[in-house]
């Protein structure tokens, strides 16, 4: 089975994520400094779970990399 696909896919939401971090970061620097305590509780909040899913998704990529290499070395006999 070829697992380039999935490994793309996770390394793209890792991509999305982490910039879901900087962009939520950033915002409530600046929501903090005009004084929107809500505002920037929320983008914290949001910030949190796209770290969250960061991590998931690493962890996926590094079970995808595991099975990758665990059926190249079945497929291919020594």
């Amino acid at each position: 089975m070829d697992f380039r696909v999935w490994i793309v896919r996770s390394l793209w939401s890792q991509l999305v994520s982490l910039l879901l971090v900087a962009l939520t970061g950033g915002l409530c620097m600046l929501l903090s400094l005009a004084g929107d305590a809500a505002g920037a509780a929320a983008l914290r909040a949001l910030a949190l779970v796209a770290c969250v899913f960061f991590v998931v998704a690493h962890v996926g990529l590094v079970v995808l990399l595991a099975i990758r290499e665990l059926d190249r070395d079945r497929v291919r006999p020594e």
